[in-house]
């Protein structure tokens, strides 16, 4: 045992505890470990799934693309009125601060694609307020060679419907 460790008993146990750890750690009883990691666990759940909302869709696709056994097992798709989006694009983006009233102005549009190839052009706000998600099971991983883009084929989990779809469309 080194000169600068200390021993503390906890619930009849002897733990070290080098001088070098934090002075306000404190140190979870025996029975409150399990507790303790399952309250972390849930934390590092909630900011993954943070960070992949907030996730700019074409570095993840990127990521993915030189991840490929990283890349997970379940992904979800997006659909507004039961129509599953197949992709979306941009259509006008202008946002300026009026020069007269002093606020900022936003004037943002896309372009939505369905899966049965209807397009439907709304404000970027109400494609982000009506949008609900379905669930989906990763059946492969396609990656075209001269454009080095990967797609996923996927089957929904509550119909058995597949699809293919560009990695930058899901989550």
């Amino acid at each position: 045992m080194n000169k600068k460790d200390t021993t503390l008993n906890v619930e009849e146990e002897s733990i070290i505890v080098p001088d070098d750890v934090n002075a306000g750690e404190t140190i979870p009883a025996k029975g409150n470990v399990l507790e303790e990691m399952q309250k972390q666990l849930a934390a590092l759940k909630k900011q993954n799934d943070m960070l992949l909302q907030v996730a700019d869709k074409k570095a993840l696709a990127r990521f993915y693309d030189r991840n490929q056994d990283e890349v997970p097992k379940e992904v979800k798709l997006r659909t507004i009125n039961g129509k599953v989006i197949v992709g979306w694009r941009t259509t006008k983006d202008e946002v300026y601060k009026d020069s007269h009233t002093g606020f900022y102005k936003e004037i943002q549009e896309v372009e939505v694609l369905y899966e049965d190839k209807t397009t439907e052009a709304m404000a970027l706000t109400d494609f982000n307020r009506k949008y609900e998600y379905v669930n989906c099971r990763r059946t492969g991983i396609l990656t075209d060679e001269k454009t080095k883009k990967t797609a996923f084929k996927l089957e929904r989990i509550d119909t058995g419907k597949p699809y293919v779809i560009a990695v930058e469309f899901v989550n």
